[in-house]
């Protein structure tokens, strides 16, 4: 019988998830069209954008699918819709509109697999600014962090970073995809702790991704927490959550009225389950 992580020659396939990114688009799916191997298939899925980028003809030209959703899904669910349209694929990459891949990352990131055979996702190092943002990330009971320091190689994390993340396709499917309670932010987290079942999240050294980094959504960051937790039961850490945002709503938002607000809706939605998209537009500073 054979194993599920073994696969002689891994094939995989590409979601672009795209929102108003405008025509530096067709640099991060040129990117990976021109991969060798290139991806089986490419689907970008358009989250709603409206903004007249995107239409079948010119997705066509450069060598992928258009899915054109009629709302905003989030990160979520607007992979999980690009996941279902995909034909078959060992592997499939998680793709936002803001990366580059380098040539021969594809292989190189998959090739990783057998330094750690039981990977069931890969992700690079992702750099901003010509220094490193993530090379993977930990989780403990103040939230997600990134790891900054380099491994010299294919080492475990406990989550990697959704805008770029190679996953095997059985693996996805076996966790029923991404957790669309999350909409945006924390779903990458809840992804890896889910997909560590059933086997190893491995960064990788050798690929390094160029990534155009936004700051963390105000309400998201401080719903999501709590949902994070109370989904594993973890309920002193769903507190610990509710302290932290309300401590800083005292101490960060004091002159940014439009910040609390969004704090505290964030804390009220994440132990009622209740989803304010339109709050997602304020950040941290």
């Amino acid at each position: 019988m054979t194993s599920p992580y073994q696969h002689p020659n891994p094939d995989w396939a590409a979601v672009v998830l795209y929102y108003r990114r405008g025509e530096e688009i067709w640099e991060t799916i040129d990117s990976i069209v021109s991969q060798d191997p290139p991806p089986k298939d490419v689907v970008i899925v358009d989250n709603a954008s409206h903004d007249g980028t995107l239409n079948a003809e010119n997705v066509r030209a450069h060598g992928a699918r258009l899915i054109q959703l009629s709302e905003n899904k989030g990160y979520a669910g607007g992979m999980n819709c690009g996941v279902a349209a995909l034909g078959d694929a060992s592997w499939v990459l998680l793709a936002t509109h803001d990366i580059l891949l380098p040539s021969g990352a594809a292989t190189s990131a998959l090739s990783a697999v057998a330094a750690v055979p039981s990977t069931v996702a890969v992700g690079p190092i992702l750099e901003v600014d010509n220094s490193t943002w993530s090379a993977g990330g930990t989780i403990g009971m103040r939230g997600p962090r990134h790891t900054t320091k380099v491994p010299d190689r294919p080492i475990e994390a406990q989550w990697l970073d959704g805008c770029c993340i190679f996953v095997r396709t059985w693996a996805l499917r076996e966790v029923s995809g991404i957790d669309e309670r999350y909409f945006l932010y924390w779903e990458d987290v809840d992804l890896g702790h889910r997909l560590s079942k059933l086997g190893a999240l491995v960064v990788t050294p050798e690929v390094r991704v160029i990534q155009e980094t936004a700051r963390t959504p105000v309400y998201f960051g401080a719903r999501n927490a709590i949902v994070y937790w109370r989904a594993r039961r973890s309920y002193i850490a769903a507190a610990a959550a509710t302290v932290l945002s309300l401590a800083k709503v005292i101490v960060r938002d004091h002159s940014r009225r439009e910040a609390a607000v969004a704090r505290l809706s964030g804390v009220r939605d994440g132990w009622t389950g209740r989803l304010n998209v339109p709050q997602s537009l304020i950040r941290e500073h």
